[in-house]
């Protein structure tokens, strides 16, 4: 079997199969001659390559960063919560074809399209990313849903998403000031966000009209992508959105969706824009406590993106970045630069704790 290799390396323990690798699974998998192997852009948390098959279909094969002790909880979220979507009858995703949970391999039909923040959001951007949260409510009400998983750090009570925050706090505590960039993330942690962390859990008790550890009911929880946004969209030549990268799909409180599509550091949102967002989803929701969820956590999701922004400090998570191609000889630089986004969004977070941003 012969390949024409656009993009081949070896590569070490724990970054998985190389292209050729690949290629022959996707082979095995769908019964096909690939004729070419594209490495893509993209993927924060794997590899994707365009297969090319000897008749011109195209496909995308998505390589998974494996970690021994949940290997293949990625793929699963998101080749099942695709699965499920795609065969009632959703169709703005990737079509799922075929997988190998051993490899950590999946299969999805190729889509022609541009990232969609290749350029600003419009009105009907919204109108679609709204459109399409709805159609995902719509599918939780469907009895084969109380199947499908949890998202990943799902949280149904003000309790549950405080001790999310503790747990990421404990675990940035273990970082050590082992050279100057982490010298300035430590001072940051001690100084700025271990103090954050209980100003606004106290202003969340607060503002809440529910029982910090009263758990949301089922009736309120939506299906979610976890990570929807367009900056996890293309846009096909008739201006349709596709929303792509499930990884962390399953069962959440929509109010943490709305926020995180408010809140994401790759979206391109202006103000006015998240406002009509906010409003066309409160009103396609039709949840009466919604809207005061939203406002309480808002400031608890903006600085989880802190804690997140800062993940890559861990050893762990760096690897990860690596699997999908950053540049291992530039971490100090990168890290330099993770730590001045943090310190914004940690702005934003502190700002948002006094005056919502997105009230109508």
């Amino acid at each position: 079997m012969t390949f024409r290799l656009i993009f081949l390396a070896q590569l070490d323990s724990y970054t998985g199969l190389d292209a050729g690798a690949v290629a022959q699974t996707v082979a095995r998998l769908l019964g096909i001659q690939p004729s070419g192997i594209e490495r893509m852009a993209g993927g924060g948390n794997n590899k994707l390559f365009k297969i090319t098959g000897a008749n011109g279909e195209c496909f995308v094969a998505k390589q998974y960063f494996q970690q021994s002790t949940n290997p293949t909880s990625r793929l699963d979220a998101e080749f099942g919560g695709l699965e499920f979507l795609w065969r009632h009858g959703v169709t703005q995703i990737a079509e799922p074809l075929a997988c190998d949970r051993d490899f950590g391999v999946a299969v999805y039909r190729y889509i022609d399209g541009s990232p969609a923040i290749d350029r600003m959001p419009e009105a009907d951007d919204i109108g679609q990313a709204v459109a399409f949260l709805k159609r995902l409510q719509e599918m939780a009400r469907l009895p084969q849903a109380q199947d499908l998983p949890a998202a990943a750090e799902a949280c149904f009570s003000l309790d549950e998403i405080l001790n999310n925050l503790r747990l990421r706090l404990n675990r940035l505590n273990k970082v050590e000031p082992k050279s100057p960039v982490f010298e300035e993330l430590c001072a940051l942690r001690d100084n700025e966000i271990t103090p954050a962390l209980e100003i606004m859990a106290d202003s969340a008790r607060a503002r809440s009209g529910r029982r910090p550890e009263a758990a949301l009911d089922a009736c309120w929880r939506t299906l979610s992508p976890s990570d929807f946004g367009f900056h996890n969209a293309l846009r096909c030549s008739d201006g349709t959105l596709v929303f792509v990268d499930f990884e962390y799909f399953g069962w959440d409180d929509p109010a943490k969706t709305f926020a995180d599509f408010l809140l994401h550091p790759a979206m391109q949102l202006s103000r006015k824009h998240g406002k009509v967002f906010l409003s066309q989803s409160l009103a396609a929701f039709n949840d009466p406590g919604l809207g005061e969820r939203v406002r309480t956590y808002f400031p608890l999701f903006g600085l989880k993106w802190v804690f997140i922004i800062l993940n890559e400090f861990s050893p762990a998570d760096w690897r990860r970045r690596v699997f999908s191609g950053h540049d291992e000889a530039k971490v100090e630089t990168h890290l330099s630069g993770q730590l001045d986004k943090a310190k914004k969004f940690l702005n934003n977070a502190t700002r948002a704790n006094e005056e919502f941003p997105y009230a109508a």
